[in-house]
């Protein structure tokens, strides 16, 4: 009986269901290596550069984007509403980027980015210390929630 009404109040309310790591724990947890390689695989061919300096492909260089504002590569041309957001102050906080990882078109509907997203959490937090390591100087994880 009680173990009934404890199935029926967790279905009955999701909101009580015990959610995943937190952005900060993921980040805690991550791996730049891992970071890398799912980059590696998933965009570092025709995409984008990562070294200091690097140009534009199809996409910006992503040399020092964490904490930085979006848009702000003089050396590309981002989509009306990159622009428009960066206009509005879009700073590529870890937030910021652990939604657009997740979802580059649910967070910018209209972009023309065709990465579809990171589904797994951790990928994304990996992901996101990669390019924070990508930079003279850090961002502090401290910085983050």
């Amino acid at each position: 009986m009680i173990r009934n009404l404890a199935v029926a109040v967790l279905l009955l309310s999701p909101a009580l269901a015990v959610a995943g790591p937190t952005l900060v724990e993921r980040l805690a947890a991550g791996d730049v290596q891992r970071g890398d390689r799912i980059v590696s695989r998933q965009c570092a061919v025709a995409c984008h550069t990562f070294e200091k300096g690097g140009g534009a492909l199809v996409g910006p260089n992503l040399w020092g984007i964490v904490g930085k504002p979006m848009a702000r590569r003089e050396d590309y041309r981002y989509s009306q509403v990159m622009r428009e957001r960066a206009a509005q102050g879009g700073i590529w906080t870890w937030e910021a980027l652990d939604a657009y990882l997740a979802g580059p078109r649910d967070f910018l509907p209209g972009t023309s980015m065709t990465f579809v997203g990171l589904e797994r959490p951790q990928d994304r937090a990996d992901v996101i210390l990669f390019l924070r390591s990508l930079s003279d100087t850090p961002q502090p994880l401290s910085d983050t929630g």
